[in-house]
């Protein structure tokens, strides 16, 4: 599980979380065929245009095509214009056909080549009237000052998108507005309100749960799009009720794997120059380096560069401040190590000796060693081990037959969160948030997520757990109890690589 870049991705069950943006040209006529020219064909006297006719809705869109015929009636190459009798109806790209629905009524489209014509008749339809609605994300956990947004969509009785105008309105301002034409949600105050979205007759509701929280912290938010991802880094603090995007320098479109430095006035961001993919992850082209910025005026400061491989992951700024922890990779999904460099730049050193797929690595508080989950050679499992901070000596802290991940020590030093996997059961995937002793013992199961989980963290207090899943982030108690869902990704994005302030 180590192999993939865990503080961007969130990690490697993610299959199927995100979709691609679809593009829809619905046309209700058979797309046409290439024209294959006939070897020997004489001069062009004829022209044909396929199909001879286009029905569509108002917005739909399809394709004409001309061929050429000679005195034989032989198929032959021809070039033609397209042109639209009335483009306020239907219009045509003239090098393509390209047809666009525009307005209810009938058109003609003509292609001519030289002195040669022909035409195809194009009947635009209103769209028909929807008949149902539904909103993006039924349920909405945020926390208060937080502003989201809802997403709307009317269908007709064939499933096509209606296009329609939504009304917005919140049952309970009090707790969370709404706005009301652009479904944007801001959370006011703790509780539950019900959001409903109204075209006509027609409406959906989603449930707004606005969570308490006290505390500050950052995270990654990935979000996929045509051919790629972007990612940002949020951050929030309850002090002034901000969730918002922690502003990136220029040369960067997207950021990720926040860690601050112990006195909170800097952090170390992966600075991420290709990410490109499925959204199954099936293969994915990732590089990144690490950058340290002034968290106060991170979008006008310059960001300095800490590394300079393209494949530098997972950082992690050691106690006293002087050293930051990574995972260094030469080839994504080949084998990896954990290295050091000082904050203030130059060599890296690689701290791990062993091949293998390593996680993020984590500092114990007082500095002394490293806590990371790897893959090693003569080990079936991901498994957690603990590594003395100049390179001595390594411990593996949990033996067991499971797959352990992603550890983070308690502020005190005396414990460790992380995720075990324990496995199939039933066509389900079960993960479970759990705390040991730091060599392993004691081992207590706190929350046991409802799909994939990744990156636990302590709160400074050592009373609360924050952790990432599909659905968003989660935070605990360390007792167990409380289990409360903080954040409520988009549709087509996740939250990822949690870190307390």
């Amino acid at each position: 599980m180590t192999g993939q870049p865990a503080s961007v991705l969130g990690s490697w069950g993610m299959r199927a979380v995100l979709a691609l943006l679809a593009l829809s040209l619905l046309a209700c006529n058979e797309d046409t065929e290439p024209t294959t020219i006939t070897p020997g064909a004489g001069p062009t006297v004829a022209i044909s245009v396929s199909p001879r006719a286009l029905s569509l809705v108002v917005g739909d869109a399809g394709t004409f095509s001309a061929q050429g015929a000679d005195a034989r009636n032989r198929v032959t190459g021809v070039s033609v214009a397209w042109s639209s009798a009335d483009p306020s109806i239907a219009t045509v790209r003239q090098l393509d056909g390209y047809v666009v629905a525009v307005a209810p009524g009938s058109t003609t489209v003509t292609a001519t080549s030289g002195t040669l014509t022909a035409t195809a008749k194009v009947s635009v339809r209103p769209p028909d009237p929807p008949v149902a609605v539904s909103i993006s994300r039924t349920a909405l956990s945020v926390i208060p000052g937080s502003v989201d947004r809802l997403v709307a969509r009317a269908v007709d009785s064939t499933g096509r998108e209606a296009k329609v105008v939504f009304e917005w309105a919140s049952a309970n301002p009090a707790v969370a507005t709404v706005g009301k034409t652009d479904g944007i949600v801001t959370a006011i105050a703790p509780g539950s309100t019900t959001v409903t979205a109204t075209a006509g007759a027609l409406s959906a509701t989603a449930t707004v749960s606005v969570v308490e929280f006290s505390g500050s912290f950052a995270f990654t938010r990935t979000s996929s799009g045509i051919g790629g991802f972007a990612s940002d880094v949020l951050t929030y603090s309850s002090s002034d009720r901000r969730l918002q995007p922690l502003p990136r320098s220029a040369g960067f479109t997207s950021i990720a794997g926040p860690a601050w430095s112990p006195s909170d006035a800097q952090l170390v961001v992966e600075g991420i120059h290709a990410f490109f993919g499925p959204p199954e992850f099936e293969w994915l082209e990732y590089s990144s380096d690490l950058y340290v910025v002034d968290a106060a005026t991170s979008g006008v400061s310059p960001w300095r560069t800490l590394t300079t491989n393209g494949t530098s992951r997972s950082p992690s700024w050691s106690p006293d401040g002087r050293r930051i922890a990574y995972v260094e990779q030469e080839v994504l999904y080949e084998k990896n190590h954990i290295a050091l460099i000082d904050a203030a730049g130059g060599a890296p050193v690689r701290l791990t000796s062993a091949d293998g797929y390593y996680g993020r690595p984590l500092w114990s508080p007082d500095g002394t060693r490293v806590a990371f989950s790897a893959f090693v050679t003569g080990v079936d499992q991901s498994q957690i081990y603990i590594l003395d901070a100049d390179g001595s000596k390594s411990t593996r802290v949990t033996p067991g037959a499971m797959s352990d991940y992603d550890p983070s020590w308690s502020p005190d030093g005396l414990r460790l969160a992380f995720v075990r996997f324990r496995g199939e059961v039933g066509g389900a995937y079960h993960f479970d948030i759990v705390v040991s002793d730091v060599d392993g013992q004691n081992v207590r199961r706190v929350a046991e997520p409802p799909e994939f989980a990744s990156a636990p963290a302590w709160s400074p207090d050592g009373r609360r757990i924050m952790f990432a899943t599909p659905a968003g982030l989660y935070v605990v108690n360390a007792d167990g109890s409380a289990l409360t869902r903080i954040t409520t990704p988009p549709a087509n994005a996740f939250d990822g690589a949690p870190t307390w302030r």
